[in-house]
């Protein structure tokens, strides 16, 4: 009986010391984030003077260049992963809380998205005017990330909820991807009462008319509804 005490009480007290997966920013951020500079140590930098631009007579204008050193690399790549970082954070600080099956989705998309463009040709270059070395892409792939990853969360959180949905609606309901519009239409006072049920039977052509009319009227009270209002203030 002390031994099987014993055993329950190790395993509370290692679960406890697990933490769950990814449960602060920083750590999805360090997930998603996990081998890139690595990779990026790897890309090839700048040997040599570097052609500048066309003299008068077309004569190629080169320009010496520092010895690129291990320290310029790790600025470069510092900055590099600070950008992404910041881009990447903004994006899940105004979408979170994630649950950890979006947690784990998250870190997936974004490791094949910078696999897929450091796929590219990556390399440092290294910039006179403001005499450093920096990484090729991150002149616009952070940016690039950002959007990514906001339209890739919208479209799960979309998806996840029109299969919740799916999953309690009635027969007559809506369907899912209508779900929105037929509220706001209802709303609107643009669908009569008799209408608003067994939505997934064919439509008449008396209904049809009931309703473009029934629109029409009620986009047009509403515009004159706002013009009478508009008249008040003069």
């Amino acid at each position: 009986m002390k031994k099987v005490l014993a055993l329950i009480i190790t395993l509370i007290l290692l679960c406890g010391a697990i933490p769950a997966y990814a449960s602060t920013t920083d750590e999805l951020l360090d997930a998603c984030l996990e081998g890139v500079r690595e990779k990026w140590e790897k890309a090839e930098r700048p040997d040599g003077p570097l052609e500048i631009g066309l003299a008068w007579d077309g004569t190629p204008i080169y320009e010496e260049v520092p010895e690129v050193t291990d320290e310029h690399v790790k600025l470069a790549l510092d900055e590099a992963i600070e950008r992404l970082r910041e881009s990447l954070k903004g994006v899940i600080e105004r979408h979170k809380p994630f649950s950890t099956k979006e947690k784990e989705e998250l870190v997936k998309v974004v490791r094949e998205y910078l696999e897929k463009e450091t796929s590219k040709d990556v390399r440092f270059q290294w910039f006179k005017g403001n005499d450093a070395l920096e990484l090729g892409l991150m002149s616009y792939m952070h940016g690039t990330l950002h959007s990514a990853v906001s339209v890739w969360i919208t479209d799960l959180r979309e998806k996840a909820k029109m299969q919740e949905y799916e999953k309690s609606r009635k027969a007559g309901d809506p369907s899912a991807w209508a779900v929105e519009k037929v509220e706001a239409a209802i709303s609107k006072g643009i669908v009569p009462k008799h209408l608003q049920s067994n939505y997934q039977q064919p439509i008449t052509r008396e209904e049809f008319a009931e309703l473009f009319v029934t629109a029409i009227i009620g986009r047009v009270n509403y515009s004159y509804a706002g013009y009478s209002e508009a008249r008040k203030t003069y």
